[in-house]
């Protein structure tokens, strides 16, 4: 966590980074990741103008959970749209019932 983020209340709102810049997206980018980061327990708030598609998207998180939120929107970063799609076939897979059920 850089210095700037340590003077923050653990629940206080603060920018994502990607470990030095504040993370800018296209909307869509940035609800996709907010989905993301609540599927993981970190409730994510979208700061922008949906109005004007030209301009970036700012995702703020609690400042206790900002370490935890810049790894899981690094792994999916690393792990790509593959991966995406692999966890999205294997949600919709049926489930096997146990023979006791």
């Amino acid at each position: 966590m850089s210095d700037e983020m340590k003077h923050h209340d653990a629940e206080e709102l603060v920018p994502m980074t990607d470990g030095e810049l504040v993370l800018e997206m296209p909307e869509m980018e940035a609800l996709a990741l907010q989905s993301l980061l609540s599927a993981n327990g970190i409730n994510a708030v979208l700061n922008g103008v949906a109005t004007m598609p030209n301009l970036p998207f700012e995702i703020h998180v609690p400042a206790g959970s900002l370490d935890e939120a810049a790894r899981i929107y690094q792994e999916a970063r690393d792990a790509g749209p593959e991966a995406a799609e692999a966890a999205e076939a294997e949600g919709e897979r049926p489930r096997e019932s146990s023979p006791d059920a």
